[in-house]
This record gives structure tokens, C-alpha cells and sequence, in this order.
């Protein structure tokens, strides 16, 4: 809940919302299994323990967003960690 509450302390609902954060470390999640090719199944993926508000990318957008989280990131890390 500590996160959460950080989210709403700073009203942060998205990195593109992110200025001047200045922060030491960022922890991301970014996506894995691109194209995966197994069975659905095999994801494992309960529809109980998906967040509200989750977008499933296309395949096509992920080079895009990927590269969209490390500008950000690297916008938003102390000068000594860029």
C-alpha cells in the first residue's frame, strides 16, 4: 500500500506524467513474452489479478512504448545514474 499511497500523494497515474523527479532508482515492469507463441494457457494469466485499467499492447507498439519508458527514465534519474 505504500506505493499506492505515494501515487496518490503525487498524483502520479502514469510516467508521462513524470517531471523532474530526480530520482536515485526507478523499478520498472516491462512487458516479456512478446509474441509468445505457447498456449494461452501456459500464461497463466487470472482475469481476478489484472488491475483496473490494464491495456494489453499491440506487438507493433512495444518497440515504441519501450522506448518511451527509457527516455523517461532517463529524463527523470539523478544526472549521475543517466
Amino acid at each position: 500500500m505504500v506505493i499506492q499511497e505515494l501515487l496518490e500523494k503525487y498524483k502520479i497515474k502514469d510516467m508521462v506524467d513524470w517531471e523532474n523527479i530526480n530520482a536515485d532508482l526507478i523499478i520498472t515492469d516491462p512487458p516479456f513474452g512478446i509474441q509468445f507463441s505457447g498456449k494461452p494457457t501456459n500464461y497463466h494469466r487470472n482475469v481476478k489479478n489484472v488491475v483496473d485499467g490494464y491495456v494489453e499492447w499491440k506487438v507493433s507498439e512495444y518497440g515504441w512504448k519501450t522506448q518511451q519508458l527509457l527516455a523517461c527514465v532517463k529524463k527523470n534519474l539523478k544526472p549521475k545514474w543517466r
